[in-house]
């Protein structure tokens, strides 16, 4: 785990030297970071991490990710076409979901 910054009762707290403080939970959560990749790439391999900022997936999701048998009909339903899906976390992940 990363160590956050050290802040002094006398000294005043800035927004710039919060924001220069500033940790993000890929820096914080690392081991996190590894799991949610290892069970996404499991679950959506056809979804890419995407690095900027905070984190997230993007690409297209999968038919039918669940263990039970898909709903009939689903794929005449589908036609082909295939749902283009993103996910954002935030800086607050993962105590606030992701963005789907």
């Amino acid at each position: 785990m990363v160590a956050g910054p050290e802040f002094r009762a006398s000294e005043p707290v800035t927004a710039a030297a919060l924001a220069a403080a500033a940790l993000t939970w890929l820096q914080v959560e690392p081991d996190l970071l590894r799991r949610e990749q290892r069970a996404m790439t499991a679950l959506a391999p056809e979804l890419a991490w995407v690095p900027a900022g905070p984190g997230g997936w993007a690409g297209l999701a999968p038919i039918w990710p669940f263990e039970r048998p898909a709903p009939p009909g689903l794929i005449g339903l589908l036609a082909g076409r295939r749902l283009q899906l993103e996910v954002q976390y935030g800086h607050a992940f993962p105590v606030v979901a992701p963005k789907v």
